[in-house]
């Protein structure tokens, strides 16, 4: 199941780096 395990990992690093572009988006 590490499988699963990284694909999680995976998926909240981009929804996190998402959401940083995001953030610098409306900052500048």
């Amino acid at each position: 199941m590490k499988t699963q395990e990284q694909a999680i990992s995976v998926l909240s690093s981009l929804l996190l780096t998402s959401e940083i572009c995001q953030l610098q988006d409306t900052l500048l």
